[in-house]
């Protein structure tokens, strides 16, 4: 039964607007009458803005001068094909929609044309993207091989073929192991494999195959099983790349274990084997052993100028040189780098006649490594550093007689290099000593035992503008130390970012303490960042963070660097310093004057501060030379539009003259000495601490 007349129109306006696929009229003018919503949503547009306009706007502008002819075409009788077409969205975004095209004509003799859309672009694009892994796997120089649930070969890529020399063809329908395993395939693993195989699991496994030709090699099997959306196995998908380089490599380096497979020497292991040899005859023949560790100076330049081939060929023919030139070796060895090791026994059992025996070999071995090395094309002269350690019997370890020669090594290298020192026991206490205070450090930042004094910066009627955090550690044994009795110690470690963090959270909170007292909310504070916690890759995603947490807006935090940070990567040094200045932190070039400063990065980057090192305050009065660099100094903070802080100013001398010269901002042991906050606080009747 079908509908009344009367409901007709509203069924048929309701099936046009609830169609998902688009729909539109235009008429003889080319101008759309009527559009459905699904339409509207493919371009963007509502109703109200399409009604009464040309269909061509949702064209490229290429393709509006053709879709106009075949629209007055079809309208005529010509038979329009259905098709894909490219179209512009709203938002001028080209899209790819399937088109169909209707001819409705009226008692009237007007005629339209009813055309449907179906938004094809994620289709497509995911097309596209299917075919281009369809390719990559395709190509891969790894083998790729599909099977059934049974494992019989359902595809395989052009890189079986490759590995396997079976082509496509022969394969499919086979099951793989039938084809390439061969006598020496460990059936242990075969075994496995079928297990897993026959339980609907994957597997990861090393074995020997075959080519066609019959050629053994070695494959890593990665294999997965194929689901379909239901869950039900379809079948397995196996990805195979050759490892026969590795395990030829790896067997090489089993063969090789106690050889270095560049210069044949012998390595570490036996190394270590003909020391504990030496250690026990020694003792037992009352004789001196010596060991001599050898490091060829600026080896890494030769290696990274030339290339690393030339730089293996210098290692060989030092090799060689020692093999043929130093007799009497027990051992010579190479552990690695550009370091090699010569052991002797049977020195004599005084040590002062076994040191001056071993002396004359080693003035060899650096005369013999003086000498020209590559071939005539490209010859290289290089020198080397010895350290020597003198042993008798088994009281020290293997490494302790290897750290030993190390030390005395560097003491040869902090000589220039191309010599030798023997070790002492005086240098091994220094290394000990700085590692105990290494200990120390760690230790007082866990207990506390680093606090932060502070000293201000004034203008020239007293007035206080500023302060600076000065970090003291007061060390349990040996009393109140300074930054510079342990600063370079902290840098020598990642120590420094501990401490650098410490203080820049007490910083903070400090500021954060002042900016609730209208006495202290304009004072600036000053904080020394080393350039190593400076080029930590997230220093101003921390500093920022640091911030935030003590709900510090506009932070009044000067940021004290050194002119070294100047001689890092000028652009990502500008982007970290442009991301600080956007959260309101300032800067100061610290000790300026000093060291390295190129005026056009000074103007490039956002300085606000220059500080003048105490070094050109110290004879102000009495060298004219100081007294025309600061003058130089304050001209240029000038022109560069940088305020300048004088720091170091110790008398009024020296005071009197720095305002003659125009300085207006003073930082100096004449107006107060670094202090903890509670009686920084009480000298210029600032509120009082926590």
């Amino acid at each position: 039964m079908g509908l009344p007349s009367d409901q007709e129109l509203e069924f048929l306006r309701a099936v046009y607007d609830s169609a998902e696929i688009g729909i539109c009229v235009t008429d003889e003018n080319r101008c759309f009458v009527m559009v459905n919503p699904a339409y509207c949503r493919t371009y963007g547009y509502s109703e109200e803005e399409l009604i009464g306009q040309s269909f061509v706007k949702m064209l490229p502008q290429e393709m509006r001068e053709r879709a106009a002819e075949l629209h007055d075409g079809f309208l005529e009788g010509v038979d329009e094909a259905a098709g894909e077409w490219e179209v512009v969205d709203k938002s001028d975004r080209r899209r790819k929609v399937m088109v169909t095209a209707g001819l409705v004509k009226l008692a009237s003799g007007r005629r339209f044309k009813v055309t449907t859309v179906l938004d094809v672009t994620e289709h497509r694009a995911t097309e596209r993207q299917l075919t281009r892994l369809a390719d990559v796997v395709s190509q891969t120089s790894h083998g790729v091989i599909f099977t059934d649930q049974s494992g019989k070969v359902t595809w395989i890529n052009k890189g079986t073929e490759r590995l396997t020399g079976f082509s496509s063809e022969e394969m499919l329908g086979q099951t793989p192991g039938d084809l390439l395993q061969g006598p020496d395939t460990d059936p242990t693993t075969v075994t496995h494999m079928a297990k897993r195989l026959g339980a609907g699991m994957g597997f990861q496994v090393e074995i020997l195959n075959y080519t066609k030709a019959g050629d053994p090699y070695w494959l890593h099997i990665a294999c997965s099983p194929v689901h379909d959306k239901q869950g039900n196995l379809e079948g397995y998908m196996a990805l195979q790349t050759d490892i026969s380089e590795r395990i030829k490599i790896k067997r090489q380096i089993e063969n090789l274990a106690f050889h270095d497979p560049l210069t044949g020497l012998p390595n570490r292991r036996m190394l270590d084997d003909q020391l504990n040899y030496c250690k026990s005859a020694s003792g037992s023949k009352k004789s001196c052993s010596a060991l001599l560790l050898l490091d060829l100076d600026d080896f890494n330049r030769i290696n990274d100028t030339l290339g690393p081939r030339e730089g293996d060929r210098l290692l060989s023919q030092a090799a060689e040189a020692l093999l043929d030139n130093i007799y009497g070796a027990d051992l010579i060895a190479r552990p690695g780098g550009d370091e090699f090791v010569v052991i002797f026994s049977g020195l004599p059992d005084d040590s002062v006649s076994a040191a001056q025996r071993v002396e004359s070999i080693a003035v060899r071995m650096l005369n013999l490594l003086g000498q020209p090395f590559g071939c005539a094309e490209l010859e290289h002269r290089v020198s080397a550093s010895l350290g020597i350690v003198l042993f008798k019997g088994e009281g020290l370890t293997n490494n302790e007689l290897i750290q030993q020669a190390n030390i005395a090594l560097h003491q040869a290298k902090k000589a220039g290099g191309d010599t030798f020192r023997f070790f002492d026991p005086k240098m091994q206490t220094a290394l000990l000593e700085h590692h105990r205070e290494m200990v120390d450090l760690r230790e007082a930042l866990r207990t506390d035992q680093l606090s932060l004094c502070f000293q201000g910066q004034v203008d020239c009627r007293g007035q206080l503008l500023a302060a600076e955090a000065l970090v003291r550690w007061q060390h349990p044994t040996r009393g109140l130390l300074l930054p510079g009795e342990f600063i370079k110690l902290a840098e020598e470690s990642d120590l420094i970012f501990d401490l650098g963090w410490t203080v820049m959270d007490v910083a903070a909170r400090q500021l954060a303490a002042w900016k609730q007292d209208r006495r202290s909310r304009d004072l600036y504070l000053s904080v020394n960042v080393s350039l190593k916690q400076f080029e930590e890759r997230d220093f101003a995603e921390r500093l920022s963070g640091i911030l935030a947490k003590h709900g510090l807006v506009n932070p009044n935090l000067m940021l004290e660097i050194t002119e070294s940070v100047l001689a890092s990567d000028i652009q990502n040094l500008l982007t970290k310093m442009n991301k600080l200045r956007d959260i309101g932190v300032e800067f100061s070039l610290d000790d300026f004057g000093t060291g390295y400063s190129s005026l056009a990065y000074l103007k490039r980057l956002p300085i606000n501060q220059l500080k003048i090192d105490r070094s050109f305050v110290d004879e102000l009065s009495s060298d004219q030379s100081d007294f025309e660099i600061i003058d130089t100094i304050i001209a240029l903070a000038k022109a560069l539009k940088m305020d300048m802080v004088v720091e170091g100013v110790e008398t009024e001398a020296q005071y009197a003259l720095l305002r003659r010269l125009g300085c207006r901002t003073f930082q100096g042991f004449f107006f107060d000495k670094p202090a903890p906050i509670s009686e920084f606080s009480a000298r210029y009747n600032l509120p009082d601490p926590d």
